[in-house]
Protein backbone atom coordinates (compact mmCIF):
# COMPACT_ATOMS: atom_id res chain seq x y z
CA UNK A 1 0.00 0.00 0.00
CA UNK A 2 1.31 3.44 -0.96
CA UNK A 3 1.89 5.69 2.04
CA UNK A 4 2.94 9.29 2.51
CA UNK A 5 5.61 10.60 4.82
CA UNK A 6 8.82 12.51 5.40
CA UNK A 7 12.23 11.15 4.44
CA UNK A 8 15.28 12.33 6.39
CA UNK A 9 18.93 11.63 5.60
CA UNK A 10 21.70 12.72 7.97
CA UNK A 11 25.11 12.87 6.33
CA UNK A 12 28.46 13.51 8.00
CA UNK A 13 30.39 15.95 5.82
CA UNK A 14 34.16 15.56 5.68
CA UNK A 15 33.81 11.82 6.43
CA UNK A 16 35.98 10.45 3.60
CA UNK A 17 38.74 13.04 4.05
CA UNK A 18 38.71 12.45 7.81
CA UNK A 19 39.17 8.70 7.46
CA UNK A 20 41.93 9.06 4.88
CA UNK A 21 43.95 11.45 7.08
CA UNK A 22 43.37 9.87 10.51
CA UNK A 23 44.43 6.76 12.42
CA UNK A 24 41.72 4.20 11.69
CA UNK A 25 41.28 2.76 15.19
CA UNK A 26 40.85 6.12 16.91
CA UNK A 27 38.85 7.61 14.02
CA UNK A 28 36.47 4.65 14.22
CA UNK A 29 35.79 5.31 17.92
CA UNK A 30 35.12 9.01 17.27
CA UNK A 31 32.79 8.34 14.33
CA UNK A 32 30.90 5.73 16.35
CA UNK A 33 30.33 8.32 19.09
CA UNK A 34 29.00 10.80 16.53
CA UNK A 35 26.69 8.18 15.00
CA UNK A 36 25.46 7.19 18.48
CA UNK A 37 24.69 10.86 19.21
CA UNK A 38 22.42 10.92 16.15
CA UNK A 39 20.80 7.57 16.87
CA UNK A 40 19.91 8.75 20.38
CA UNK A 41 17.63 11.31 18.69
CA UNK A 42 16.25 9.08 15.93
CA UNK A 43 13.42 7.69 18.01
CA UNK A 44 9.64 7.62 17.49
CA UNK A 45 8.18 9.11 15.36
CA UNK A 46 11.41 8.58 13.33
CA UNK A 47 11.94 5.08 11.94
CA UNK A 48 15.44 4.11 10.78
CA UNK A 49 15.37 2.53 7.33
CA UNK A 50 19.07 1.82 6.83
CA UNK A 51 22.65 2.96 7.32
CA UNK A 52 24.63 4.09 4.29
CA UNK A 53 28.29 4.52 5.25
CA UNK A 54 28.42 8.08 6.55
CA UNK A 55 24.64 8.57 6.31
CA UNK A 56 21.46 7.40 8.04
CA UNK A 57 18.13 7.19 6.20
CA UNK A 58 15.01 7.45 8.33
CA UNK A 59 11.38 8.28 7.71
CA UNK A 60 8.32 9.61 9.51
CA UNK A 61 4.91 8.34 8.35
CA UNK A 62 2.36 11.08 7.76
CA UNK A 63 0.19 11.57 10.84
CA UNK A 64 2.93 10.47 13.25
CA UNK A 65 3.47 14.09 14.28
CA UNK A 66 0.59 16.38 15.21
CA UNK A 67 2.41 19.71 14.84
CA UNK A 68 4.64 20.80 11.96
CA UNK A 69 6.96 22.58 14.42
CA UNK A 70 7.62 19.26 16.16
CA UNK A 71 9.17 17.68 13.07
CA UNK A 72 11.34 20.73 12.40
CA UNK A 73 12.63 20.73 15.99
CA UNK A 74 13.29 16.99 15.83
CA UNK A 75 15.51 17.65 12.81
CA UNK A 76 17.31 20.49 14.61
CA UNK A 77 17.83 18.29 17.67
CA UNK A 78 19.72 15.82 15.50
CA UNK A 79 22.23 18.52 14.69
CA UNK A 80 22.39 19.75 18.29
CA UNK A 81 23.15 16.25 19.57
CA UNK A 82 25.85 15.67 16.93
CA UNK A 83 27.50 19.05 17.48
CA UNK A 84 27.38 18.90 21.27
CA UNK A 85 29.08 15.50 21.21
CA UNK A 86 31.74 16.79 18.79
CA UNK A 87 32.41 19.89 20.88
CA UNK A 88 32.65 17.86 24.10
CA UNK A 89 35.18 15.50 22.52
CA UNK A 90 37.24 18.44 21.26
CA UNK A 91 37.15 20.14 24.65
CA UNK A 92 37.98 17.07 26.73
CA UNK A 93 40.74 15.48 24.67
CA UNK A 94 44.45 15.97 25.25
CA UNK A 95 45.32 13.49 22.49
CA UNK A 96 47.52 14.79 19.67
CA UNK A 97 46.74 12.08 17.11
CA UNK A 98 45.40 13.06 13.67
CA UNK A 99 41.96 11.63 14.42
CA UNK A 100 41.52 14.11 17.28
CA UNK A 101 43.20 17.02 15.48
CA UNK A 102 41.00 16.54 12.39
CA UNK A 103 37.74 16.33 14.36
CA UNK A 104 36.86 19.97 13.64
CA UNK A 105 36.58 19.13 9.93
CA UNK A 106 33.46 17.00 10.52
CA UNK A 107 29.97 18.45 10.38
CA UNK A 108 26.40 17.33 9.73
CA UNK A 109 24.04 17.98 6.83
CA UNK A 110 20.40 16.89 6.85
CA UNK A 111 18.13 16.35 3.83
CA UNK A 112 14.33 16.35 4.11
CA UNK A 113 11.74 15.47 1.49
CA UNK A 114 8.04 14.61 1.59
CA UNK A 115 6.24 12.19 -0.70
CA UNK A 116 5.01 8.68 -1.43
CA UNK A 117 6.64 5.40 -0.52
CA UNK A 118 6.13 1.66 -0.36
CA UNK A 119 7.61 -0.66 2.23
CA UNK A 120 9.25 -3.62 0.50
CA UNK A 121 10.01 -6.74 2.54
CA UNK A 122 13.53 -8.01 1.86
CA UNK A 123 14.21 -10.98 4.12
CA UNK A 124 13.71 -9.76 7.68
CA UNK A 125 14.14 -6.13 6.69
CA UNK A 126 11.75 -3.55 5.23
CA UNK A 127 13.12 -1.20 2.56
CA UNK A 128 11.66 2.10 1.38
CA UNK A 129 10.78 2.12 -2.33
CA UNK A 130 9.65 4.98 -4.58
CA UNK A 131 10.74 7.88 -6.75
CA UNK A 132 10.62 10.23 -3.75
CA UNK A 133 13.21 8.07 -2.00
CA UNK A 134 15.44 8.49 -5.04
CA UNK A 135 14.94 12.28 -4.93
CA UNK A 136 16.02 12.70 -1.31
CA UNK A 137 19.22 10.80 -2.16
CA UNK A 138 19.77 13.04 -5.20
CA UNK A 139 19.54 16.09 -2.92
CA UNK A 140 22.77 15.00 -1.25
CA UNK A 141 24.64 15.87 -4.46
CA UNK A 142 24.53 19.66 -4.46
CA UNK A 143 26.47 22.92 -4.50
CA UNK A 144 24.84 24.45 -1.43
CA UNK A 145 28.12 25.37 0.26
CA UNK A 146 29.56 26.95 -2.88
CA UNK A 147 26.41 28.93 -3.68
CA UNK A 148 25.22 29.93 -0.20
CA UNK A 149 28.28 29.72 2.05
CA UNK A 150 26.28 27.60 4.53
CA UNK A 151 28.29 24.52 5.56
CA UNK A 152 25.99 22.91 8.15
CA UNK A 153 22.41 22.89 6.98
CA UNK A 154 19.04 21.22 6.68
CA UNK A 155 18.05 21.13 3.00
CA UNK A 156 14.30 20.88 2.51
CA UNK A 157 12.72 20.07 -0.84
CA UNK A 158 10.08 22.56 -1.91
CA UNK A 159 7.42 19.89 -1.37
CA UNK A 160 8.54 19.27 2.21
CA UNK A 161 8.80 23.01 2.85
CA UNK A 162 5.22 23.60 1.67
CA UNK A 163 3.74 20.76 3.72
CA UNK A 164 5.65 21.89 6.83
CA UNK A 165 4.88 25.60 6.22
CA UNK A 166 8.61 26.03 6.73
CA UNK A 167 8.73 29.79 6.20
CA UNK A 168 6.57 30.23 9.34
CA UNK A 169 9.11 28.44 11.53
CA UNK A 170 12.60 28.99 10.09
CA UNK A 171 14.18 32.40 9.44
CA UNK A 172 16.03 33.21 7.35
CA UNK A 173 15.77 30.58 4.62
CA UNK A 174 17.90 30.59 1.48
CA UNK A 175 16.48 29.40 -1.84
CA UNK A 176 18.46 26.85 -3.80
CA UNK A 177 17.86 25.06 -7.12
CA UNK A 178 19.60 22.12 -8.73
CA UNK A 179 19.06 19.93 -11.76
CA UNK A 180 19.20 16.16 -11.44
CA UNK A 181 19.30 13.48 -14.12
CA UNK A 182 15.92 11.75 -14.63
CA UNK A 183 14.35 14.22 -12.16
CA UNK A 184 14.84 17.69 -13.64
CA UNK A 185 15.00 20.96 -11.73
CA UNK A 186 14.29 20.75 -8.02
CA UNK A 187 13.56 23.79 -5.86
CA UNK A 188 14.87 23.59 -2.30
CA UNK A 189 15.35 25.70 0.84
CA UNK A 190 18.45 25.92 3.05
CA UNK A 191 18.08 26.25 6.83
CA UNK A 192 21.41 27.07 8.54
CA UNK A 193 21.81 24.68 11.47
CA UNK A 194 25.03 26.23 12.76
CA UNK A 195 23.25 29.57 13.30
CA UNK A 196 20.40 27.77 15.05
CA UNK A 197 22.87 25.94 17.33
CA UNK A 198 24.56 29.21 18.33
CA UNK A 199 21.15 30.65 19.28
CA UNK A 200 20.41 27.53 21.30
CA UNK A 201 23.65 27.82 23.29
CA UNK A 202 22.97 31.48 24.12
CA UNK A 203 19.65 30.75 25.84
CA UNK A 204 19.37 31.36 29.57
CA UNK A 205 18.11 28.16 31.16
CA UNK A 206 15.30 28.24 33.71
CA UNK A 207 14.02 24.82 34.78
CA UNK A 208 12.03 24.25 37.99
CA UNK A 209 13.05 20.91 39.50
CA UNK A 210 11.14 18.58 41.79
CA UNK A 211 13.51 19.41 44.64
CA UNK A 212 12.62 23.11 44.57
CA UNK A 213 8.91 22.71 43.76
CA UNK A 214 6.42 24.60 45.93
CA UNK A 215 3.52 22.80 44.25
CA UNK A 216 3.83 19.95 41.77
CA UNK A 217 2.85 16.58 40.36
CA UNK A 218 4.69 13.77 38.59
CA UNK A 219 3.84 10.33 37.26
CA UNK A 220 4.81 7.95 34.47
CA UNK A 221 3.10 8.02 31.07
CA UNK A 222 3.39 5.01 28.78
CA UNK A 223 4.46 6.93 25.67
CA UNK A 224 7.83 8.40 24.57
CA UNK A 225 8.74 12.03 25.44
CA UNK A 226 8.55 13.13 21.78
CA UNK A 227 4.88 12.01 21.72
CA UNK A 228 4.00 13.49 25.12
CA UNK A 229 5.65 16.79 24.14
CA UNK A 230 2.94 17.52 21.57
CA UNK A 231 0.24 17.25 24.24
CA UNK A 232 1.93 19.74 26.58
CA UNK A 233 2.82 22.30 23.88
CA UNK A 234 -0.32 22.30 21.70
CA UNK A 235 -2.83 24.57 23.44
CA UNK A 236 -5.79 22.90 21.68
CA UNK A 237 -4.78 19.52 23.11
CA UNK A 238 -3.85 21.03 26.47
CA UNK A 239 -7.31 22.43 27.17
CA UNK A 240 -8.82 19.05 26.29
CA UNK A 241 -6.88 17.07 28.88
CA UNK A 242 -7.09 19.92 31.42
CA UNK A 243 -10.84 20.27 30.91
CA UNK A 244 -10.70 23.98 30.07
CA UNK A 245 -13.23 25.38 27.58
CA UNK A 246 -10.93 28.25 26.56
CA UNK A 247 -7.32 28.21 25.47
CA UNK A 248 -5.64 30.52 22.97
CA UNK A 249 -2.34 31.98 21.92
CA UNK A 250 -2.40 35.72 22.58
CA UNK A 251 0.92 37.11 21.33
CA UNK A 252 1.39 38.53 17.84
CA UNK A 253 4.79 36.93 17.19
CA UNK A 254 3.46 34.24 14.85
CA UNK A 255 5.53 31.25 13.75
CA UNK A 256 7.01 28.89 16.28
CA UNK A 257 5.83 28.41 19.81
CA UNK A 258 8.84 29.11 22.02
CA UNK A 259 10.40 31.74 24.26
CA UNK A 260 8.16 34.83 24.20
CA UNK A 261 4.95 33.02 23.17
CA UNK A 262 1.95 33.98 25.31
CA UNK A 263 -1.25 32.08 26.12
CA UNK A 264 -4.55 32.45 27.96
CA UNK A 265 -6.55 29.53 29.42
CA UNK A 266 -9.76 29.85 31.42
CA UNK A 267 -12.40 27.71 33.13
CA UNK A 268 -15.11 29.59 35.05
CA UNK A 269 -13.35 31.65 37.73
CA UNK A 270 -10.00 30.01 36.96
CA UNK A 271 -8.01 32.25 34.66
CA UNK A 272 -4.40 31.58 33.67
CA UNK A 273 -2.14 33.77 31.54
CA UNK A 274 1.41 32.70 30.83
CA UNK A 275 4.47 33.49 28.76
CA UNK A 276 7.11 30.91 27.86
CA UNK A 277 10.53 31.92 29.24
CA UNK A 278 12.59 28.80 28.46
CA UNK A 279 12.11 26.15 25.77
CA UNK A 280 14.12 22.96 25.27
CA UNK A 281 12.15 20.73 22.88
CA UNK A 282 11.24 17.24 24.09
CA UNK A 283 12.83 17.83 27.51
CA UNK A 284 11.06 20.77 29.18
CA UNK A 285 9.61 24.23 28.90
CA UNK A 286 9.14 26.86 31.59
CA UNK A 287 6.57 29.63 31.66
CA UNK A 288 5.87 32.59 33.91
CA UNK A 289 2.23 32.29 34.84
CA UNK A 290 -0.40 34.45 36.52
CA UNK A 291 -3.02 32.16 38.07
CA UNK A 292 -5.09 31.57 41.20
CA UNK A 293 -5.51 34.57 43.53
CA UNK A 294 -3.23 36.63 41.31
CA UNK A 295 -0.20 34.41 42.01
CA UNK A 296 2.79 34.98 39.73
CA UNK A 297 5.16 32.03 39.48
CA UNK A 298 7.46 30.04 37.20
CA UNK A 299 6.30 26.55 36.26
CA UNK A 300 8.09 23.83 34.30
CA UNK A 301 6.72 20.94 32.26
CA UNK A 302 9.51 18.34 32.53
CA UNK A 303 9.80 15.11 30.51
CA UNK A 304 12.35 12.33 31.17
CA UNK A 305 12.58 9.09 29.20
CA UNK A 306 12.00 5.87 31.18
CA UNK A 307 11.92 2.19 30.23
CA UNK A 308 8.11 2.33 29.95
CA UNK A 309 7.81 5.78 28.41
CA UNK A 310 8.07 9.17 30.12
CA UNK A 311 8.31 10.51 33.63
CA UNK A 312 6.09 13.59 33.39
CA UNK A 313 6.37 16.37 35.92
CA UNK A 314 4.90 19.81 36.39
CA UNK A 315 6.65 21.84 39.08
CA UNK A 316 5.85 25.32 40.38
CA UNK A 317 8.57 27.45 42.00
CA UNK A 318 7.75 29.51 45.11
CA UNK A 319 5.63 32.40 43.79
CA UNK A 320 7.03 35.81 43.00
CA UNK A 321 3.92 37.60 44.26
CA UNK A 322 0.23 37.15 45.17
CA UNK A 323 -1.69 35.52 48.02
CA UNK A 324 0.90 32.81 48.54
CA UNK A 325 0.18 30.72 51.64
CA UNK A 326 -3.60 31.09 51.31
CA UNK A 327 -3.44 29.51 47.85
CA UNK A 328 -0.99 26.62 48.18
CA UNK A 329 -3.40 23.90 49.39
CA UNK A 330 -6.08 24.85 46.85
CA UNK A 331 -3.52 24.94 44.04
CA UNK A 332 -2.03 21.53 44.88
CA UNK A 333 -5.53 20.02 44.90
CA UNK A 334 -6.21 21.53 41.46
CA UNK A 335 -2.88 20.21 40.12
CA UNK A 336 -3.66 16.68 41.40
CA UNK A 337 -7.04 16.75 39.68
CA UNK A 338 -6.17 18.45 36.38
CA UNK A 339 -2.89 16.83 35.39
CA UNK A 340 -4.08 13.24 35.56
CA UNK A 341 -6.00 14.11 32.39
CA UNK A 342 -2.84 14.21 30.31
CA UNK A 343 -1.87 10.67 31.31
CA UNK A 344 -5.26 9.30 30.26
CA UNK A 345 -5.39 11.23 26.98
CA UNK A 346 -1.81 10.52 25.87
CA UNK A 347 -1.88 6.82 26.65
CA UNK A 348 -5.17 6.39 24.82
CA UNK A 349 -3.86 8.25 21.75
CA UNK A 350 -0.53 6.39 21.75
CA UNK A 351 -2.18 2.97 21.77
CA UNK A 352 -4.30 3.76 18.70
Amino acid sequence: MIQKGYFIITDISGYTSYLSKSELDHAHEILKSLFDAQISCIKAPFIISNFQGDAILSYVPEGSVLQKQTLIELVENLYYSFTQKKELMQFNTTCTCNACKNLSGLDLKIFIHYGDYLLYKLGEKEELVGSDIILVHRMMKNRVIEQTGVSAYALFSEKAALVLELDNYCHPLKSYQDNYEHVGEVNMYVHCLKTQWEKEKEKNRNCVTKEEAWVGVDFEIEAPPEFVWEFVTNVDLKIQWAGFPLGERTDDLGGRVGVGSEFHCAHGELDFRYQIIDWKPFEYYTSRETGMNGLVYDTTYLLKATEKGTLFGNYVRYPISGQIEETKEMMQAAWDQVFIGIKEMVEKAYKV
